[in-house]
């Protein structure tokens, strides 16, 4: 009965379906096995964060669209089912709060250094924040095949139209 009373965000439905493609796509085995990506929470987080990061930029980019109320129902799904992990793995409702504020703080860290690193000539500076994010530090080559992946990605989606982004379809690639 008060789902009837709650107003619909502008493009829910679009991001529940970006959100749920970006899932689908850090759950591939590859990333884990070939890109060396540890299989823990941080760094699937890390890896959600970046691909979120490649749809927000290149929706951002697209003129005559305003993506400032896609990305925030993205962002506040993404993080709906962020909270809803964190129960379900049994963190308590006092733990949540502080934990939230740090994934938060840590995916605007992320957005800003991607999309840095993204307009730099080059792919060093991916590289190298893809490492700090991704590899904590650790991982330089496996940071540099995913810096390739990333950019491959930014041009993929750059061709797609804005309709075809809207619907999930072939957003990511993979060789």
């Amino acid at each position: 009965m008060l789902r009837m009373l709650r107003k619909e965000k502008p493009y829910e439905q679009e991001a529940k379906t970006l959100y749920a493609q970006c899932l689908h796509t850090v759950r591939q085995p590859f990333f884990y096995t070939d890109y060396g990506v540890d299989d823990s929470m941080e760094a699937r987080f890390d890896l959600l964060t970046l691909h979120c990061f490649l749809i927000i930029n290149r929706t951002l980019a697209e003129p005559d669209f305003d993506a400032k109320p896609l990305n925030q129902t993205l962002f506040d799904i993404m993080f709906a089912d962020m909270d809803q992990t964190m129960r379900e793995m049994g963190i308590g409702d006092m733990g949540i709060p502080k934990r939230m504020k740090k994934m938060m703080t840590g995916f605007n860290g992320r957005m800003h250094s991607y999309e840095s690193a993204c307009a730099a000539q080059g792919n060093a500076a991916l590289t190298e924040a893809i490492n700090r994010n991704i590899y904590a530090g650790a991982s330089p080559d496996h940071a540099k095949k995913l810096a390739h992946y990333t950019k491959k990605q930014q041009k993929h989606l750059k061709a797609l139209p804005i309709e075809t982004i809207l619907k999930a379809e072939s957003l990511f690639t993979h060789e």
